[in-house]
């Protein structure tokens, strides 16, 4: 029987705040259901959620990318030119559309960043996130860190810490200098974090969240979300490209299963979710 805990106890496993919980809960980067206005965490989502992060502070730490293994040692040099997600699952979607208003990021009392073209950016498995020109960032509120990540579809990101008057927030928005070639759009922009913001403004109106554009993919729309028993059968190790919610049902991207008595299989994600046999005999 599965073990259940709520935002409060996931956070407190995870040593995150009960908002950065919360946070990831409504982005897509962790699994959940939305109960009474309070969150329910299968600990088994919650451990691959853990998994996540420990592989990406070791890409972090590495500078090269898991190419074909997640083993540290076996990590890749890689180029814009050769993302290894993309190559992996050729049918992920990743919407860059110009938001159609002037938009406003306030902090502490100070508008830190204001653009007539800002982007938000649909992404398969994820909520909404709006990337603003460079150009229009107030770096005068903005020092660079060291931190960094790495996205297999995206590339490697860069960190900048927002301070105003005494108020401090770190890793707070980030760029990928040298996107991959299929997100070039990225280039010279900045994202944003939403939830550390104390305001967006869309022409002059507080709004609550990003723009939702109809018929563009987030996260409600991923294999994971939708399949959520059929995501934990995902094999732990043997994926190192390709990710559950980074996949819609209909996908055809072979990949590897596990059950759980241990058993192993090869198949394709929409054959799985049609309840076909595996086409070949599991090894």
């Amino acid at each position: 029987m599965a073990d259940i805990v709520d935002q409060h106890e996931a956070a407190r496993r995870l040593g995150m705040t009960v908002e950065e919980v919360t946070y990831r809960l409504d982005y897509g980067q962790m699994m959940g259901v939305e109960v009474d206005g309070g969150w329910r965490i299968d600990t088994r989502d919650l451990e691959s959620f853990r998994r996540g992060q420990e592989l990406g502070r070791a890409i972090a730490a590495a500078g090269k990318a898991p190419v074909d293994s997640k083993s540290p040692g076996e990590f890749q040099e890689i180029s814009p030119d050769a993302s290894p997600g993309w190559r992996r699952n050729p049918e992920y979607e990743i919407d860059l559309v110009v938001v159609p208003a002037r938009v406003e990021a306030r902090y502490a009392g100070a508008t830190v960043a204001a653009s007539d073209r800002t982007l938000t950016v649909m992404e398969l498995g994820h909520g909404a996130v709006y990337y603003m020109p460079k150009d229009d960032v107030d770096w005068s509120f903005f020092t660079a860190n060291t931190h960094s990540t790495y996205c297999q579809y995206k590339g490697f990101a860069r960190y900048w810490t927002l301070q105003v008057d005494s108020r401090v927030e770190e890793n707070v928005i980030w760029a990928y200098d040298e996107p991959h070639r299929e997100v070039d759009g990225l280039k010279d922009h900045v994202g944003f974090y939403w939830h550390r913001m104390d305001a967006w403004l869309e022409d002059g109106a507080i709004v609550e969240s990003p723009r939702d554009i109809a018929g563009r993919c987030d996260a409600r729309h991923s294999f994971r979300a939708l399949y959520p028993e059929l995501a934990r059968q995902w094999h732990p190790e043997k994926n190192p490209n390709i990710n559950p919610y980074e996949c819609a049902p209909w996908f055809r991207a072979c990949v590897w299963w596990q059950d759980d008595t241990g058993h192993e299989w090869r198949q394709p994600i929409r054959d799985r979710v049609l309840g076909h046999p595996p086409r070949h005999d599991p090894l």
